[in-house]
């Protein structure tokens, strides 16, 4: 099989565009250009990408625009393959105007769209949005550089117009902060407002959707396996830094890296890779590797905060011990202060040519312990719901419009529910939502109802335990009496049981009628 050779793409064109503008091609102008080459150099395994001249350091303005027209050539063939597999070299898919092109046909093209016949400006208000006005006012902070404040002004009503629309569309979806920054990227690569709004929507639903569930439960369990890959990977650096929940990733994880990485390219280039593979788990994955990768910094960075060695075994955090001693604590919180920089003091602090060279060794590692420990191996996926996009690739909007799909355990089926369910019944089970001001109402409302009851059948019960109660309440209270007491409660309580079960049977009888 033909691999990439220079003078196998040395071919000159009229239609080769630069890094920095955006491709205009259309199949005519390939079709009178010398673009057209021989399918032998389209045809490239993965194991070619690791060879390939676009995986040179520094990669010669000549090998750029060689990469420029094969991505163009790729497009217009829609060669799917061959985009993969250019996206996977160093610096990814280049510039904005690829992105922008090269996105939707990686992305969206393993995502059915549906497009919403609805003008989302005439669907009702979104709970959140609110919060959505605060949060892109305070957008476009790190890119783009050197606007001026009408530019920020347009990006900000852009950023907010496409968030309101992804949740006015679905409006299960719970925003949450850190959903703007991911917004934000789609804004600066995407022009077309209409197109944003696609692949923006089937990103959240593929990739962001247990983030926005009304609990954060299904987050922090994507957060464990950040662990548990630590621990299979370098169990001595897992015991170093695991005695620590791995909530220092969360900004990461739920933006994707968007609210960390504070390089508009460095960023562009972990979707780039993203999107070239699929699949949610890679965040995950490349969080874990960026651990590791940076396991040096972080133990000489604890050693030195610490004034003793994590790397050795007997200063490791014993979590099966008992007792926890002081310094422990001092140790927990220099691992919080470390993980939390760890992005922005290395990655963010560099130059932008090492910052992407080393996103790119990471992407790579990620790479490597994605095939080495596939989730499938991780234990803690069983604790993952099965309408995770860790573990439902698709993202069927019925699975959002349906409450089950915000459990983190599948919905009873409703076979197991009685066939015939009077009134009181059919409200106690399909409210389990209602506010605790309702169902105290409710439960005041039932419990008059059997006092009712029972005082109307029993007319003798109550007032003799009362009385009896009344009479101890000023007397000695001893073991004798109390025991008395607890006797008379639980006759009370066990009439007041039969007393409910007849009116429950009482109102379903009436409801049957």
């Amino acid at each position: 099989m033909a691999s990439f050779t220079a003078s196998s793409l040395s071919t000159s064109t009229s239609v080769m565009t630069t890094c920095d503008s955006k491709p205009e091609i259309t199949p005519q102008k390939l079709m009178n250009s010398s673009i057209l080459v021989q399918p032998e150099w389209i045809e490239m395994e993965i194991c070619d990408v690791g060879n390939s001249i676009f995986n040179e350091l520094p990669l010669s303005k000549e090998n750029l625009n060689l990469k420029v027209k094969s991505l163009n050539t790729a497009l217009v063939f829609k060669d799917l393959k061959l985009l993969k597999l250019l996206a996977s070299t160093r610096n990814g898919l280049l510039n904005k105007g690829l992105r922008s092109t090269i996105w939707p046909e990686l992305f969206i093209e393993n995502h059915a769209i549906n497009d919403t016949p609805t003008d989302w400006h005439d669907l009702p208000k979104h709970k959140d949005e609110d919060q959505v006005l605060k949060d892109v006012e305070r957008s476009f902070v790190s890119f783009p550089k050197g606007i001026t404040p009408e530019e920020l002004k347009d990006l900000r009503t852009r950023l907010n117009n496409l968030i309101v629309r992804v949740i006015r569309t679905t409006p299960a979806l719970n925003y949450y902060q850190g959903y703007h920054d991911v917004a934000t990227i789609v804004v600066l690569v995407f022009d077309d407002d209409d197109l944003a709004f696609k692949f923006l929507h089937k990103l959240t639903l593929s990739y962001l959707r247990d983030h926005m569930l009304p609990h954060i439960e299904s987050t922090v369990k994507q957060l464990n396996l950040i662990s548990e890959l630590l621990e299979k990977i370098d169990y001595k650096f897992f015991k170093a830094i695991g005695s620590i929940p791995p909530l220092y990733a969360l900004s990461s994880v739920i933006s994707v890296f968007s609210h960390d990485l504070s390089k508009f390219d460095d960023l562009c280039l972990v979707w780039d890779f993203i999107f070239v593979h699929d699949d949610p788990a890679l965040i995950i994955y490349i969080y874990a590797s960026i651990l590791i990768y940076y396991k040096d910094d972080i133990l000489n960075d604890l050693d030195e905060l610490s004034g003793k060695s994590f790397s050795s075994d007997d200063t490791l955090i014993d979590e099966s011990s008992t007792s926890i001693h002081e310094d422990e604590f001092y140790n927990r919180d220099f691992i919080h202060v470390i993980l939390n920089n760890l992005i922005d003091n290395n990655l963010n602090s560099t130059n932008s040519i090492d910052s992407n060279l080393e996103i790119y060794n990471i992407l790579q590692l990620s790479l490597k312990y994605i095939n080495k420990y596939p989730p499938s191996s991780l234990k803690l996926m069983s604790e993952i719901s099965d309408y995770s996009v860790l573990k439902a690739k698709r993202s069927e909007l019925e699975l959002l419009k349906s409450s089950s799909s915000f459990n983190n355990e599948p919905k009873r089926p409703s076979s197991s529910l009685p066939k015939k369910k009077g009134r009181l019944s059919s409200i106690i089970l399909r409210n389990k939502s209602l506010s605790l001001i309702l169902k105290l109402s409710l439960g005041i409302g039932l419990l008059s109802i059997i006092i009712n009851y029972t005082v109307s059948n029993h007319p003798n019960v109550l007032s003799h335990s009362f009385i009896k109660f009344r009479s101890r309440e000023f007397g000695v209270l001893n073991s004798f009496s109390v025991n008395a007491i607890f006797k008379d409660v639980e006759n009370t309580a066990l009439f007041f049981y039969s007393s409910a079960g007849k009116v429950v049977e009482s109102i379903r009888g009436n409801g049957n009628r």
